[in-house]
Protein backbone atom coordinates (compact mmCIF):
# COMPACT_ATOMS: atom_id res chain seq x y z
CA UNK A 1 0.00 0.00 0.00
CA UNK A 2 1.36 3.40 -0.96
CA UNK A 3 0.60 6.56 0.97
CA UNK A 4 -0.93 9.44 -0.94
CA UNK A 5 1.67 12.15 -1.54
CA UNK A 6 -0.78 15.03 -2.02
CA UNK A 7 -4.20 14.35 -0.43
CA UNK A 8 -7.25 16.44 -1.32
CA UNK A 9 -6.81 19.77 0.44
CA UNK A 10 -3.00 19.63 0.40
CA UNK A 11 -1.49 23.05 0.02
CA UNK A 12 0.85 25.59 1.44
CA UNK A 13 -0.09 28.64 3.46
CA UNK A 14 1.65 31.52 5.13
CA UNK A 15 -0.20 30.75 8.36
CA UNK A 16 -1.55 27.82 10.37
CA UNK A 17 -5.07 26.85 11.42
CA UNK A 18 -6.48 24.80 14.29
CA UNK A 19 -9.92 23.16 14.37
CA UNK A 20 -12.09 22.00 17.24
CA UNK A 21 -13.71 18.58 17.25
CA UNK A 22 -17.02 18.87 15.34
CA UNK A 23 -20.31 19.02 17.21
CA UNK A 24 -23.42 17.44 15.71
CA UNK A 25 -27.10 18.29 16.12
CA UNK A 26 -29.85 16.38 14.34
CA UNK A 27 -33.26 18.02 14.05
CA UNK A 28 -36.00 17.03 11.66
CA UNK A 29 -34.62 16.26 8.21
CA UNK A 30 -31.35 18.13 8.80
CA UNK A 31 -28.04 17.45 10.47
CA UNK A 32 -26.04 20.48 11.60
CA UNK A 33 -22.29 20.20 12.07
CA UNK A 34 -20.32 22.99 13.73
CA UNK A 35 -16.55 23.39 14.02
CA UNK A 36 -14.47 26.22 15.45
CA UNK A 37 -11.62 27.34 13.19
CA UNK A 38 -8.78 29.48 14.54
CA UNK A 39 -5.95 31.13 12.66
CA UNK A 40 -3.05 30.21 14.96
CA UNK A 41 -0.36 31.86 12.85
CA UNK A 42 0.98 35.38 12.54
CA UNK A 43 -0.44 36.15 9.08
CA UNK A 44 -3.97 36.54 7.73
CA UNK A 45 -5.09 33.56 5.70
CA UNK A 46 -7.83 31.58 3.99
CA UNK A 47 -8.52 27.88 4.54
CA UNK A 48 -11.04 25.38 3.19
CA UNK A 49 -12.64 23.24 5.88
CA UNK A 50 -13.77 19.85 4.59
CA UNK A 51 -16.50 17.70 6.14
CA UNK A 52 -16.66 13.95 5.53
CA UNK A 53 -18.94 11.20 6.78
CA UNK A 54 -19.22 7.43 6.81
CA UNK A 55 -21.86 5.03 8.03
CA UNK A 56 -19.90 2.78 10.36
CA UNK A 57 -22.12 -0.29 9.78
CA UNK A 58 -21.38 -0.15 6.04
CA UNK A 59 -18.23 -2.31 5.98
CA UNK A 60 -18.11 -2.45 2.17
CA UNK A 61 -18.85 1.26 1.68
CA UNK A 62 -16.41 4.13 1.28
CA UNK A 63 -14.05 5.00 4.14
CA UNK A 64 -15.21 8.62 3.89
CA UNK A 65 -17.43 10.71 1.64
CA UNK A 66 -17.08 14.46 1.21
CA UNK A 67 -20.47 15.95 2.16
CA UNK A 68 -19.69 19.67 2.52
CA UNK A 69 -16.93 22.25 2.68
CA UNK A 70 -16.59 25.92 3.52
CA UNK A 71 -13.86 28.40 2.83
CA UNK A 72 -13.06 30.83 5.63
CA UNK A 73 -10.75 33.87 5.71
CA UNK A 74 -9.38 34.79 9.13
CA UNK A 75 -7.05 37.46 10.39
CA UNK A 76 -4.08 36.34 12.51
CA UNK A 77 -5.41 35.12 15.88
CA UNK A 78 -9.07 35.31 14.79
CA UNK A 79 -11.44 32.39 15.27
CA UNK A 80 -14.90 31.67 13.89
CA UNK A 81 -17.50 28.94 14.23
CA UNK A 82 -18.47 27.40 10.90
CA UNK A 83 -21.89 25.76 10.69
CA UNK A 84 -22.80 23.35 7.91
CA UNK A 85 -26.42 22.20 7.63
CA UNK A 86 -26.93 18.99 5.69
CA UNK A 87 -30.22 17.46 4.61
CA UNK A 88 -30.23 13.80 5.68
CA UNK A 89 -30.50 12.81 2.01
CA UNK A 90 -26.94 14.09 1.53
CA UNK A 91 -25.90 11.28 3.89
CA UNK A 92 -27.27 8.60 1.57
CA UNK A 93 -25.49 5.26 1.34
CA UNK A 94 -26.14 2.13 -0.69
CA UNK A 95 -28.94 -0.06 0.69
CA UNK A 96 -28.48 -3.57 -0.74
CA UNK A 97 -31.96 -4.65 0.41
CA UNK A 98 -33.75 -2.03 -1.70
CA UNK A 99 -31.03 -1.53 -4.35
CA UNK A 100 -31.17 2.23 -3.78
CA UNK A 101 -29.11 5.05 -2.36
CA UNK A 102 -30.92 6.34 0.71
CA UNK A 103 -30.39 7.68 4.22
CA UNK A 104 -30.29 4.82 6.71
CA UNK A 105 -30.58 5.21 10.46
CA UNK A 106 -27.62 4.10 12.52
CA UNK A 107 -24.14 5.06 13.69
CA UNK A 108 -22.29 7.67 11.65
CA UNK A 109 -18.84 9.13 11.92
CA UNK A 110 -18.21 12.74 10.89
CA UNK A 111 -14.70 13.97 10.12
CA UNK A 112 -13.59 17.60 9.74
CA UNK A 113 -10.25 18.92 8.61
CA UNK A 114 -8.23 20.92 6.14
CA UNK A 115 -7.11 17.85 4.21
CA UNK A 116 -8.55 14.45 3.37
CA UNK A 117 -5.55 12.77 5.03
CA UNK A 118 -6.83 10.62 7.91
CA UNK A 119 -4.16 11.88 10.30
CA UNK A 120 -5.45 15.46 10.10
CA UNK A 121 -9.18 14.74 10.45
CA UNK A 122 -11.01 15.32 13.74
CA UNK A 123 -13.66 12.63 14.21
CA UNK A 124 -16.91 12.35 16.12
CA UNK A 125 -19.42 9.45 16.23
CA UNK A 126 -23.15 10.04 16.42
CA UNK A 127 -26.36 8.01 16.21
CA UNK A 128 -28.72 9.36 13.54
Amino acid sequence: KMDVLFPFGYGLSYTTFALSKPTIKAKGDNVTVSVIVKNTGSADGTETIQLYFRRTADASGPLKTLCDYQQVSLKAGEQRTLTMTLPRQRLSTWDAQTNTMRFQRGQYQFMAGTSSADTSLLKVDVEL
